[in-house]
């Protein structure tokens, strides 16, 4: 079984502080007991993200956009892992990322 998450990256600055403002989101994969986090390209501010949802606040400028971008790359990476079942691969973190 396959999963999708996204997360804001919670990589702490050169003060030791976490940024609240510009931050990356981050496609959290999960699958056959391997995980990878692969970058979306979307920035936002936390105070702009739903983290229930997993998505950008309907409020926040661009969001239909990005939420959209969102979706489409949670799409590609599942077809990317049932192609490589149905092709009798080994879905392995390589064969994602070369996808």
């Amino acid at each position: 079984m396959a999963s999708v998450k996204f997360y804001l990256e919670k990589r702490k600055n050169s003060d030791g502080v976490i940024p609240d403002k510009n931050i990356s989101i981050l496609l959290s994969f999960s699958f056959d007991g391997e995980r990878m986090w692969i970058g979306t390209g979307e920035r936002i501010d936390s105070s702009k993200w739903d983290a229930e949802k997993q998505r950008v606040k309907p409020s926040a400028t661009g969001a239909l956009e990005i939420n959209n971008v969102l979706q489409k790359k949670k799409e590609d990476i599942l077809k990317i892992y049932r192609n490589a079942i149905t092709l009798e691969q080994v879905p392995s973190k390589k064969y994602i990322k070369d996808q």
